[in-house]
């Protein structure tokens, strides 16, 4: 009775990761049809639902001390690579800004370089709030 109630959570995680790529995979290929769109949503949706109710771990928790000895080693290489991605993040907001502002001087004729740099702003307000937390919240 217990397989049987394992496989069927395991089934469920399936689904739902199924579900998920299928929905991914909607909303990235159609971008025009509402109807589509629409279903890829729902289908994401549910598959957020069958994950939740499937219960399935993907890794055990694991000790207090061993969880303790891997922060200590992780917090050094976190925080290394977050000044990384910080540092690194500065040419290409220099370089999204410059494709912006030369867009801006021939009249706006393209739509990309505003995406471009949208994208690369979320990405650094993300990076950069991280670091934030890090230099800060060690007080």
């Amino acid at each position: 009775m217990i397989e049987s109630d394992n496989g069927a959570r395991k089934g469920l995680f399936s689904l739902g990761i199924l579900l998920l790529v299928s929905g991914g995979a909607g909303l990235f290929a159609s971008s025009d049809n509402l109807a589509t769109r629409s279903l890829a949503v729902l289908a994401v949706v549910a598959s957020a639902y069958l994950l939740r109710i499937s219960g399935v771990r993907v890794r055990a928790t694991p000790s207090f001390e061993s969880a303790q000895r891997s922060n200590l080693n992780v917090a050094g290489s976190s925080m290394r690579l977050t000044w990384a991605m910080s540092l690194g993040l500065l040419p290409v907001l220099g370089i999204s800004i410059y494709f912006m502002e030369a867009d801006a001087r021939h009249g706006y004729r393209q739509t990309w370089p505003v995406y471009a740099f949208a994208g690369v702003a979320v990405v650094c307000t993300v990076v950069w709030s991280y670091l934030a937390s890090l230099l800060f919240g060690r007080q």
